[in-house]
C-alpha cells in the first residue's frame, strides 16, 4: 500500500470517528482535557500501527472505541500520580 493510499484511508477514518471517539471520551474522562489528550493518543497510536491494524479482521472502528477507553482510564492514572509541586512564594 503507497503511503499516499494509507495516509488517506487513516484521515477518512479520523473524519469518521472523531466526533464518536471524542463523545466517548468526553463522557467517560469528565474532563474535557483529559479527553482530548487520550483522543489524540489514541489516533497516534493507531496511525503509527495503522498499516498493520487495517490488514486485520475486525472492525477498527471497535477496536478504536476500545482503545478510547482504555487511554481515559490511562490519563486517569497518571494524572493521580502527578504530584503538584510546592507553590513557592516570591520575596516581596
Amino acid at each position: 500500500m503507497s503511503e499516499a493510499v494509507w495516509g488517506v484511508d487513516f484521515e477518512s477514518f479520523v473524519l469518521e470517528t472523531l466526533e464518536a471517539y471524542s463523545r466517548l471520551a468526553r463522557a467517560q474522562a469528565g474532563d474535557l482535557h483529559s479527553a482530548e489528550d487520550a483522543v489524540q493518543d489514541v489516533y497516534l497510536n493507531m496511525y503509527r500501527r495503522w498499516e498493520e491494524l487495517s490488514t486485520r479482521q475486525g472492525s477498527l472502528t471497535a477496536y478504536g472505541r476500545m482503545a478510547v477507553k482504555n487511554a481515559v482510564i490511562s490519563q486517569f492514572r497518571k494524572n493521580r500520580r502527578m504530584v503538584p509541586a510546592p507553590v513557592q512564594e516570591l520575596p516581596e
